[in-house]
């Protein structure tokens, strides 16, 4: 959260008075711990779902409002841009990820993100 707050403060704050800039979403990457366990993934991702001025900020591929599930287990949740190997070669080869690793199971985040910036804001699939 401070990180977060320093960006505001330092850049984006200032470029403020020179454009319409904002904020669209607040994405957790590089994510690689478990969420089941008092990692320091799960309390990022505690802190950001926590914060209710925050909720409209987040995109659904990061959003948790079930925390007992993850508690339990629950495999199926990998919220955020997770640390895929596929995303660094696809870099370092200059490469789309898509055409690098066409089922990188990553590219759904990226797909919504690409959405947020077309419809300036996170749009809710509840």
């Amino acid at each position: 959260m401070s990180g977060l707050e320093r960006t505001i403060e330092r850049q984006i704050a200032p470029l403020r008075k020179h454009l319409n800039v904002d904020v669209l979403a607040l994405v957790p990457n590089m994510l690689s711990e478990r969420i089941d366990h008092q990692t320091q993934d799960r309390k990022l991702l505690e802190r950001l779902n926590s914060h209710d001025s925050l909720q409209d900020r987040i995109p659904n591929f990061a959003r948790i409002t079930d925390w007992e599930a993850v508690g339990a287990g629950d495999n199926e949740l990998t919220p955020g841009i997770r640390d895929r190997t596929s995303i660094t070669k696809a870099y370092g080869e200059r490469m789309p990820l898509l055409d690098y690793d066409p089922d990188c199971d990553q590219l759904k985040c990226f797909a919504e993100l690409a959405h947020i910036v077309e419809a300036g804001e996170v749009v809710r699939h509840d």
